[in-house]
């Protein structure tokens, strides 16, 4: 992950205090970068999240690097929505590296339990605010 790409998930991490943050990912780089934005929160990373055991704690922040073209990104976005709380935040590396990617984005942007979504091209961004209405913002990051 270049610096550039860098400074978003830590801004993100830092302003909403992230206490339980998972990262699913084959880069330890990215776990680092959240242990630096949040010295006493719990970060977790994993490089297959199926083969890991969910933990009976809500997440505040999930980022998941999807160059991985071994994970389902869906299947894991819906895996995933069942231990997130109302104001966890998703982000997504790589939403257009490939069809399947895009597809995928564009799959859980309609999803029933997001409210706000964020296409900054580089990095998505998923907010599951509730009594909120349905927005999707598209902005150059």
């Amino acid at each position: 992950m270049s610096k550039k790409k860098q400074i978003i998930p830590y801004k993100i991490a830092s302003y909403f205090k992230s206490n339980e943050i998972l990262v699913v990912s084959n880069s330890k780089n990215a776990a680092s970068l959240f242990s630096l934005a949040r010295p006493n929160s719990c970060v977790k990373s994993v490089e297959d999240f199926f083969e890991t055991q969910t933990s009976e704690k809500q997440v505040d922040l999930v980022y998941i690097n999807t160059t991985n073209n071994n994970i389902n990104v869906v299947s894991l976005f819906e895996k995933l929505l069942h231990s997130a709380h109302k104001n966890c935040v998703f982000i997504f590396e790589g939403i257009y590296t490939n069809t399947e990617n895009t597809k995928a984005w564009q799959h859980m942007i309609a999803s029933q339990d997001v409210t706000v979504s964020i296409d900054g091209f580089y990095l998505g961004l998923i907010f599951l605010k509730k009594g909120q209405e349905k927005q999707h913002f598209k902005l150059r990051l």
